[in-house]
């Protein structure tokens, strides 16, 4: 199924003339059943068509040196729309363009989309990445907890160096992270 997509993704990324950026290949522990989602936008009306709209403006003011926003942008907006594949593409890009991880923005937003499609490996390894590449950023790392205490609580060791993490940056009585932990410990 990875190689299919691969495949398919890199034919789209050819047909554009443009080279395949995949900084984050799906994990072959995630099954990516359907890359569409419903999206708050897609309803075949002025909210999806203003969406589409924006897009466009957005890729014609591709060029320049806020290209990583505007990948960024765009990838959100398709996610609007519950396009998952188009956004993972955008996101893959603002990332290659990022080569010295200066910010963490495509990366926090590509676990986001990453759970939405049920890959919760490759989720975890792009939350991690945001909050290795920008630790002060405290909503990388409450996507990381509640990524960690949902979708892997037994992984004691990995619940834990996230929390702990993120109460160095919150401190420890912070009260999200306490109700995290809390969930955490009720759900074992």
């Amino acid at each position: 199924a990875i190689g299919t997509l691969f495949v398919i993704g890199l034919g789209w990324w050819v047909l554009r003339g443009e080279p395949v950026p995949v900084p984050l290949p799906v994990s072959a522990e995630d099954t990516i059943s359907a890359w569409t989602f419903p999206g708050p936008f897609n309803d075949d009306g002025v909210r999806e068509a203003e969406v589409r709209a924006n897009i466009k403006k957005l890729e014609e003011r591709l060029g320049g040196e806020d290209d990583y926003q505007l990948y960024t942008s765009i990838a959100l907006e398709y996610e609007h729309l519950g396009e998952g594949k188009n956004a993972y593409e955008y996101y893959s890009r603002a990332i290659a363009l990022d080569t010295e991880e200066t910010t963490s923005l495509a990366w926090h937003n590509m676990g986001i989309l990453m759970e939405k499609l049920g890959a919760y490996h490759t989720a975890r390894v792009a939350h991690e990445r945001a909050v290795k590449i920008q630790p002060n950023i405290i909503s990388s790392h409450l996507s990381l907890v509640e990524l960690m205490i949902y979708h892997f609580p037994t992984d004691t060791a990995g619940v834990e160096a996230a929390l702990t993490d993120a109460e160095a940056l919150l401190g420890e009585s912070d009260s999200a992270l306490l109700e995290l932990r809390r969930r955490w410990k009720d759900s074992l």
